[in-house]
């Protein structure tokens, strides 16, 4: 929900990738939705109040893409995309740092099988997945991708901060699984992903079947 009270939402349809808006509490949405084009998946959204601006993250293919918005998700006109190698990859969940800098997590989960063709498409799919950060800039665009961490396996990590929080406006929380220690692990920047600390075990847990 933007700062004027817009509400815009994001559908993964088919094949295309739309953006929805309401001026009215979400009572009525455009009939004729923004398309960002096809091949999309895992799309996010995050706005940065200060300076009005909705960003939008996903995995386009095999590139990260963002796009952001200055009119409350009416136009979308600034699509940039940044392809990191020709290891399968997904974006996950972004944050704003203090001095406005959009910082992307991203994950790598298979990469071209053993014996197959990187063209044929055969792919093998590892258990532990390479975590890294991506900065990204109005003004600059894409930065250099950082590394995060490689001992997370496959799943959804999350990538978070807290603004608010006096004296750790700077600070960036990452959670993961690990299915073989059977813990979550849990790593922080105060670097701005220049450096993270080592994954902590901060819970158990046993699946139940």
């Amino acid at each position: 929900i933007t700062k004027d009270g817009v509400a815009v939402s994001t559908v993964l349809g088919l094949e295309e990738l739309f953006i929805f808006r309401s001026e009215n509490g979400g009572k009525n949405w455009n009939e004729n939705p923004l398309s960002l084009g096809k091949a999309h998946d895992h799309q996010t959204l995050i706005q940065d109040l200060r300076g009005n601006i909705i960003y939008l993250i996903s995995i386009q293919g095999n590139n990260i893409y963002v796009n952001y918005s200055l009119d409350s998700g009416k136009t979308f006109d600034n699509p940039n995309r940044f392809r990191f190698s020709n290891l399968g990859s997904n974006t996950m969940t972004p944050v704003l740092l203090e001095d406005g800098t959009l910082m992307i997590s991203f994950t790598t989960f298979n990469r071209p099988a053993i014996g197959g063709s990187r063209n044929g498409g055969k792919s093998e799919r590892l258990k532990k997945t390479l975590c890294l950060t991506i900065p990204y800039n109005i003004d600059t665009g894409f930065g250099l991708p950082l590394f995060l961490s490689e001992e997370c396996e496959t799943g959804f990590p999350v990538l978070a901060n807290n603004l608010s929080a006096k004296g750790f406006e700077n600070y960036m929380y990452y959670v993961c699984s690990s299915q073989t220690t059977k813990s979550i692990l849990f790593n922080s920047s105060n670097t701005k992903g220049e450096s993270w600390t080592a994954g902590t075990h901060i819970s158990s847990f046993t699946r139940k079947v």
